[in-house]
């Protein structure tokens, strides 16, 4: 009897062995591989997402360089009225912007399709009054600020305005571009392709948030890294595109490694059972083995 016990618990342990080696094999292999294969869809993903705003931002830049050479800004005697009536145009048949403004070199605003703002200097306390120099230099092309005229968040644009005959730029245009815009990037913002929550995050150069799928309250402060338990997070620079230089504005990809590894340990508590229902019945076989004449 002691020795058909003692064959029964060497088969078990045998099975019990391989079965659980087998199940450890899995979960190291499969998990790093699900990890690796989670940050190589991460890098993609957000890859297209910052092609898609550096387009976005350069195609507003670019429509700021067609309005800026329009004749109505280099006239003689600059007409308020009809600079207001040019970018009042621009802005209807665009229906992007919500404001779009014309200051001089020194930063006098002389005509704004909001009305707001005309005949007062550049807001020196927010962008991009509070760089205009940069403005008139080319150095400041776009950003993020809150408009105080407007008391709205938005992303703006500038772009100089260039008059045959004179030695420098004669002035700036300026757009204005509500920030919920960048919603529109981001059709998907709950669930990645499989299957679990990720966390989506825009900040600028300066760390500013300025789009989350998880923190709304925290749009346009200072953006803070997720700091749950096992937190994953991928961020990458914007890179531009063939006529723009990139925006610098960082993406952020979060998720929990908790989230990434729920397949595997589902995957692993199967094994589990299956280990020990083969463990129970190598031993139930060896017994009935022993008994035999």
């Amino acid at each position: 009897m002691i020795k058909r016990t003692r064959l029964a618990l060497l088969y078990a342990g045998m099975v019990a062995v391989f079965t659980f080696g087998m199940t450890a094999l899995v979960w190291i292999t499969t998990s790093d591989m699900l990890v690796q294969g989670t940050l190589d869809r991460f890098r993609e993903r957000a890859n297209n997402r910052m092609l898609a705003i550096d387009s976005m931002l350069a195609s507003s830049i670019q429509d700021l360089d067609i309005l800026a050479s329009d004749p109505v800004f280099c006239a003689p005697e600059p007409s308020k009225q009809k600079m207001s009536v040019q970018l009042a145009n621009f802005r209807d048949r665009l229906k992007i912007y919500v404001t779009l403004s014309y200051s001089t070199r020194a930063g006098l605003r002389l005509a704004d399709t909001s009305g707001l703002g005309v005949g007062q200097p550049e807001d020196p306390q927010t962008l991009p009054g509070k760089q205009w120099s940069q403005v008139m230099a080319g150095g400041l092309t776009h950003g993020v600020s809150h408009s105080r005229l407007l008391n709205a968040d938005v992303i703006f644009f500038t772009h100089t305005v260039h008059c045959p005959g004179d030695t420098g730029p004669r002035g700036a245009i300026i757009a204005g571009m509500h920030i919920w815009r960048l919603d529109a990037l981001f059709p998907v913002t709950h669930a990645s392709d499989a299957g679990f929550p990720v966390k989506i995050d825009l900040s600028d150069e300066n760390g500013l948030l300025l789009f989350s799928n998880h923190n709304r309250e925290g749009i346009m402060k200072p953006w803070v890294r997720p700091q749950g338990l096992g937190e994953l997070t991928f961020s990458i620079q914007g890179m531009g595109t063939v006529d723009f230089k990139g925006s610098r504005w960082l993406l952020h990809l979060s998720v929990t490694r908790e989230a990434i590894l729920t397949p595997v340990r589902n995957l692993v508590a199967v094994l589990l059972a299956v280990s020990a229902l083969a463990t129970a019945s190598a031993a139930f076989l060896a017994l009935r083995m022993g008994r035999a004449p």
